[in-house]
């Protein structure tokens, strides 16, 4: 229609009239609009969806079948699922770093004014009897980060370093806590997106020479921080973290780590592996509540009251639902897009290794969570809000995203 304007308009028509001839010549609007809906209409992820009930229902079934009830947690977390899916992700073009902003002034916020303590752990907010875990809310700014890495998408060398800045805030505020862990994974959760821009051209800079300048920064620095914050006299570590680091490097077994070992070994492949009373035993082996087992180590306790077969099922569910996410992220023909989705697959992909890692004994020990699996309400309510975003990012796949001239970004039209 804008050509045919321009055209008219050359040929010596005003503009009303330039305009109103473009789009006579475009036909009846009724018959056009219909095929253009056919082209460019919405596509749900039937797929992933697929896949998130089927993971959704067999979590919750595992659950009830160890006698613990997790239906509520989940039913929540399909809900803001399916009100986030609904959603055009375009809003965040050209505002990430204000959404960015306005995430990081709320948590700051719930942090100081609504602190919670569970177990001892000041690492929750909550009014009266809701609460919700800081750790897990500081995964959504993983999303807004990619807007961010959009924002900055005709930048060079200084739009980086804008990047690398933007990368901090977070990881600074879950030290404070303390969490040092996932202040860790949510660094390089950063990182890794900010290099995805990079070799996608999302950023006006060389490849090769910026990733190489990305990771050896960052392997350098962590190395240092370490270095220093583990000598004695060094108060950034509290004592107890330095202990857990020190046992974990000398080899010293951890007793929650040997306690789902126990539990696991004991599992057949399907059903129970051992009597009510044996089981119970197991895990007050572990001198430590329930809780922290359905949650940090849930695919024992569940393997414990289930069978290793079906516990693994999920897991590989969860497996496939997560490089779904990525191939769907890659595949966006848009920046933004492209940028959201990866960040919701490295943010499930690097709690699910973690967890795993962290299972196994193959990392200090650290509080985890599995997406769509462990036992909880936070985690479920943010990986399903996670998965909102994917399937919101699919969703639109194939609608061009139209240029807005007042505000300099591209935006998907109604």
């Amino acid at each position: 229609i804008e050509c045919q304007t321009a055209d008219y308009i050359s040929k010596g028509m005003d503009e009303e009239t330039a305009e109103e001839q473009a789009l006579k010549d475009m036909g009846d609007p009724v018959f056009i609009g219909t095929q253009l809906d056919q082209v460019h209409r919405p596509r749900p992820a039937w797929g992933i969806l697929a896949l998130i009930i089927a993971l959704s229902i067999m979590s919750t079934c595992l659950w009830d079948y160890a006698g613990m009830r997790n239906l509520m947690p989940t039913l929540i977390g399909l809900a803001v699922m399916v009100l986030i899916y609904l959603l055009d992700y375009s809003f965040l073009a050209g505002k990430g770093r204000w959404f960015a902003g306005m995430f990081l002034a709320f948590y700051i916020l719930v942090a100081l004014c609504f602190p919670y303590s569970v177990r001892g752990k000041m690492g929750w907010f909550g009014i009266g009897r809701w609460h919700f875990s800081l750790e897990q809310l500081a995964y959504l700014y993983l999303p807004l980060y990619g807007a961010v890495l959009y924002d900055y998408r005709k930048e060079a060398y200084g739009g980086v370093g804008k990047c690398i800045l933007w990368a901090l805030p977070m990881p600074f505020l879950l030290l404070r806590l303390p969490d040092t862990s996932d202040a860790l994974w949510i660094f390089l959760s950063c990182m890794v997106l900010l290099s995805v821009a990079v070799v996608r051209g999302g950023v006006q800079v060389k490849g090769k020479r910026v990733l190489a300048g990305i990771w050896g920064t960052m392997i350098a620095a962590v190395s240092g921080i370490f270095a220093v914050i583990m000598q004695p006299g060094q108060n950034t570590f509290r004592d107890f973290q330095k202990a857990r680091i020190m046992a974990f490097l000398n080899g010293a077994p951890n007793y929650m780590q040997e306690a789902a070992e126990k539990l696991l070994n004991s599992s057949r492949l399907f059903g129970a592996g051992n009597a009510a009373g044996q089981l119970d035993e197991q895990i007050a082996y572990a001198s430590y509540d329930l809780a922290t087992m359905r949650s940090d180590f849930a695919i024992s306790l569940l393997s414990a009251r289930c069978g290793k077969v079906v516990v693994a099922a999920a897991v590989a569910l969860l497996a496939v639902l997560i490089v779904a996410a990525f191939v769907t992220a890659l595949r966006q023909p848009n920046e933004l897009g492209a940028m959201i989705g990866c960040s919701v697959g490295i943010a499930l992909g690097i709690q699910s290794v973690v967890y795993l890692l962290n299972h196994f004994g193959w990392v200090p020990y650290t509080s985890g969570y599995l997406p769509l699996l462990s036992y909880g309400g936070s985690g479920a309510v943010v990986s399903y809000a996670l998965l909102g975003l994917v399937l919101s990012v699919y969703r639109y796949r194939d609608i061009p995203m139209r240029k807005d001239k007042k505000a300099g970004h591209r935006g998907i039209p109604a």
